[in-house]
């Protein structure tokens, strides 16, 4: 059965079609000021690169801040929701992932079912996501793709001051007109960071032996590498784009066809308890 997730996230439009729990097309683009036309592209996109026809897709689910925007989807989940059910997929066992996105960063826990068991999510604020280190970038002058290397280059990363994203980006451009190195602005804005996530894992109460990195920021080895040693346990990406983890999880929901299964599977699914 093929079915297909869509995210629409704070910065990017994100989408996939599965069959049989494996990705068969995805998509990652930025958004346009015609939203319901993106989506709209996106979408006949994944159709067109996999040969699939629209009467072919079972069921799709949307997700993500403007989930309500995807005018085609039968039902729209959390991406928290979403986020539990592929790091279960991908990697079973695991209990909590962490999700560094382009605005928001959250700890995700998920119950020994595979569902969602409960959520944190930061402050309303940059300073914990990736938009904070692409303003760090814009900044420093360093394409953001270049930021892992950088920041691994880094012997002394610089200590960030601000937990404020905008205020953090008038201090990075004083301490780089006082010649303060590009590679450890970037390495303590990786710190800094991962020191949020860690902060944030530990008032979630939960204490994993792993913990999955979802999000932007996973695409980074030398981020990952820093919650590891920050947090002291093993911290990994998954096998799939980090960033398509929330409408993977919304393609695999709907493989389960919910409008079949009774209305305590729904909550189940919701987080919402048994």
């Amino acid at each position: 059965m093929i079915t297909a997730g869509i995210d629409i996230g704070t910065r990017l439009i994100k989408a996939c079609l599965v069959d049989d729990g494996r990705i068969i097309a995805s998509a990652i683009r930025h958004p346009e000021r015609d939203m319901l036309k993106a989506i709209d592209e996106v979408y006949k996109g994944l159709l067109k690169s996999s040969g699939i026809k629209s009467r072919d897709v079972k069921k799709t689910i949307s997700t993500g801040y403007g989930s309500g925007l995807v005018e085609f989807a039968e039902l729209s989940l959390t991406d928290e929701v979403c986020i539990a059910k592929a790091v279960n997929m991908l990697a079973p066992g695991v209990n909590i992932a962490t999700d560094v996105g382009g605005l928001f960063l959250r700890i995700v826990s998920i119950n020994e079912n595979g569902f969602l068991d409960d959520s944190l999510i930061n402050e309303p604020c940059a300073a914990g996501s990736g938009k904070f280190l692409e303003l760090v970038c814009e900044a420093s002058g360093i394409n953001i793709e270049m930021a892992g290397q950088a920041a691994g280059k880094s012997c002394m990363p610089y200590e960030l001051k601000s937990t404020c994203a905008v205020f953090a980006e008038s201090e990075v451009v004083s301490a780089l007109n006082l010649n303060a190195d590009h590679k450890d602005v970037i390495a303590g804005v990786f710190k800094s960071i991962a020191l949020k996530a860690s902060s944030m894992l530990n008032r979630s109460g939960v204490a994993p032996d792993r913990v999955c990195i979802t999000g932007g920021m996973a695409l980074f080895p030398e981020f990952i590498e820093l919650v590891e040693t920050t947090l002291k346990i093993n911290a990994f990406g998954p096998d799939i784009d980090p960033r398509l983890i929330p409408c993977f999880g919304a393609a695999m929901i709907a493989q389960n066809d919910i409008k079949a299964r009774p209305a305590s599977f729904i909550r189940r699914i919701a987080g919402f308890g048994s």
